[in-house]
This record gives C-alpha cells, structure tokens and sequence, in this order.
C-alpha cells in the first residue's frame, strides 16, 4: 500500500464538517466505511446512514448525504481489540471466544448497527470474556504492570485505576458518579482486598454500555435547530475505530479535550497519525482494517457453495 493511498483514505473522514442537518438518507450497509462525525434527531428510519456535508476547509472533500444519531454496538472484533489494546494483552492470553460472531449483511459486511443487537448468546459471551480479563488483569504480575500502586492497595490507587483504565474503555472522562459506583464497592465489602476489586470492577466496566457501545449522539447545536454536534471523546472514537478498529490512546483523547479535534486540519493531522507509523510507512493496524474492508467488498472472504 503506497504512502500516497495511505494520505488519500486519512483524509476521508478528516475533511467532513462536524454539523449535519435533518435532510438526506441512504442505506447502513455497514461497509466498514468513516462514520459521520456529526448527529441528527434519532429516527424509526433504518434506511440511514452517517454521511456528511462537504468542508469548505479542503479542497479534497466531496459530497456527502446526512445520516441519524445512533450508538453503534462494537462488534466482536472491535470488542477484542479494545480490551487487548487497554490492557496490553495478546491473542494467547486473552480472546473473546465466546462471542458469536456478528451478523454478516449481503454484501458481507458485519458492522451494520442496525444488524448489531444484543442477543442472549452475545450478553453471555461478554459476561464471560469480561469475567476471564478481569481474572488475568487482578493477577501478578500484569497487575503491578498495569497500575505500579496496586502495592499500596488504597483507594487513592483505584480511583487511579478507573482515572485511566476506566477512561480508556469508556473513551471519555468518566463522571464522579460512575467512579462512585465502583469506589463503594470498598465500603459494601470491607474485607475485599484490592486484587479482587481489580478482577469485580474490570469485570463490571467491560460489561458497561458505555464500552460496548459507541456514542453517535453528539449535542445539539446552540446555533441551528435540529443539529447536532459530535463532542471532542465521540470524535477521538470516531477516528480511532474508523481507522484502527480499536479504541482511542489516551493521547488523542487528551488531543481532543483540549480542542485539537475542533477544526478540520486539526482531524486531518490526527487521521494520518493513525494511518501512518513514525516512519511514514502505513500503520499495521490500519493496514490490517483495510485488507478486512477489502475482502470483505471483493467477496474473498467468503466460500461459495
């Protein structure tokens, strides 16, 4: 894959504008294609699709059509590389193998997030891959590996957990509730020690909405009625699954926060980090994701009958 191509595909989320209005619909066919990075009012309509206007920032944007607000389930795959990238375990130590696996569309693509439910199967399969990381993350030595203050076991050190850990799974600041509710596990269970609150709370936030699902709501728009506007963490998910189909690095989640995402050549810069490696050489997990996209539009990676 040549650098240039590489470029090319960096810019076809990067150039989008991050408004949207109500009109214009086509297909999910969940293509494995940039989700918009912008939201419209939920709709009964499954013929929707995130799409785009064009920037005036870019000559190199094109015509896009709107899509609706929604959150996207992860699908199995994505699930897998969240959990390995956060936690930095690889294929041998931990897999979600006990997930289904996702309804394929005709066209072969299985991210349609109108075809991506939670079924008894996936609910259990995510239950016990949740359970099995948790198990593996409590244990030594990946915990100190994880998180140095586990030695000190207090709670300063597990609101350091959920701070960063909890962070990254959730792609946002967690809020001080959500932190709560895992913190007074200490205080429900005053004899549990600090490996098994590890093993309970990972358990607990791998099972969450909030990771198994992407948020395309964005917040509407101070400006025009019936717009809506992704925020900095649904951007930084938005790049991150579109063009690594894992989860965002705490630093383009930093890079976010602080509004480096606000602006076109902002997502521009962002898009070609994910897409290339230091040394301008196409990046292995974006290489990976578009040899899947490819297969899976070329029909390779299906048998005929």
């Amino acid at each position: 894959m040549r650098l240039s191509f590489g470029i090319f595909l960096s810019l076809m989320m990067a150039c989008a504008e991050q408004k949207i209005t109500d009109s214009g619909t086509t297909t999910d066919t969940g293509s494995n294609q940039p989700s918009s990075d912008t939201s419209t009012e939920p709709s009964n309509d499954d013929t929707a699709e995130p799409s785009t206007e064009p920037s005036s920032e870019s000559d190199e944007c094109i015509d896009h059509t709107v899509g609706r607000r929604l959150l996207r389930r992860l699908t199995r795959d994505e699930f897998e590389r969240t959990v390995r990238r956060v936690f930095d375990l690889d294929e041998g130590t931990w897999s979600a193998s006990d997930l289904p696996p996702d309804s394929a569309a005709e066209n072969g693509f299985s991210n349609n997030a109108d075809r991506l439910s939670v079924s008894t199967a996936f609910a259990t399969g995510i239950e016990t891959a949740a359970k099995d990381a948790g198990t593996i993350i409590s244990e030594e030595p990946k915990l100190s590996t994880l998180l140095p203050c586990a030695i000190q076991a207090d709670l300063s050190c597990a609101e350091s957990y959920l701070d960063n850990y909890g962070r990254l799974l959730f792609r946002r600041t967690m809020t001080q509730d959500e932190k709560d509710r895992y913190l007074s596990i200490f205080d429900e269970f005053p004899s549990i020690d600090f490996p098994t609150w590890i093993r309970v709370t990972t358990s607990g936030l791998l099972q969450s909405p909030h990771v198994l699902y992407r948020s395309e709501l964005g917040t509407e728009s101070q400006d025009e009625e019936g717009v809506y506007l992704l925020d900095s963490s649904e951007m930084a998910t938005a790049l991150a699954y579109t063009y690594t189909g894992g989860p965002p690095s705490m630093e383009l989640l930093e890079l976010a926060a602080t509004g480096g995402l606000d602006s076109t050549s902002g997502r521009m810069d962002a898009a070609r980090t994910l897409v290339l490696d230091g040394e301008g050489s196409v990046s292995t997990p974006f290489r990976d994701l578009f040899l899947d996209f490819s297969s899976r539009w070329l029909d390779t990676s299906r048998s005929k009958v």
